[in-house]
């Protein structure tokens, strides 16, 4: 068992941290660590077209249908560079969304139009209904 990267998921590495290095410097983190949103929007929206919230997506759903572990790698990279912004909460919604069979919601998190987070649920929950543009949790 190869327990290395491949040599795709180190350019996956290695085109991750070109666009962290480029786009979201420690030195721009720390000038926009009071604004309204934790990443600029532009930045976010291109780190999505590239791929950063769809990689493990099918392609046929508008992913690029790589593997977990590719996720997981690139995942690290993002840590490794402080990225600031719901990465991990757009990979999950986007797949949760794909595999409820919503393709169109996950197109909308994918690329970056719809932003996501993840919450703590707690104490009991008595329902959880879903809306047209939101998802609405009451206790």
């Amino acid at each position: 068992m190869n327990l290395l990267p491949s040599a795709e998921q180190l350019e996956i590495v290695s085109a991750t941290a070109q666009f962290l290095e480029q786009r979201m410097p420690v030195q721009h983190i720390r000038a926009d660590r009071h604004a309204k949103s934790v990443v600029r929007a532009d930045v976010w929206r291109d780190g999505a077209q590239m791929g950063l919230l769809t990689l493990g997506l099918p392609e046929d759903l508008g992913g690029l249908g790589r593997a977990f572990d590719d996720e997981v790698l690139l995942h690290i990279e993002l840590g490794k560079h402080l990225a600031p912004g719901p990465f991990l909460a757009g990979t999950l919604a986007a797949r949760l969304a794909a595999v409820c069979g919503d393709a169109e919601r996950a197109d909308e998190i994918g690329s970056g139009r719809a932003l996501v987070a993840l919450a703590v649920m707690r104490g009991p929950v008595s329902r959880i209904g879903s809306k047209a543009r939101s998802t609405c949790l009451t206790r």
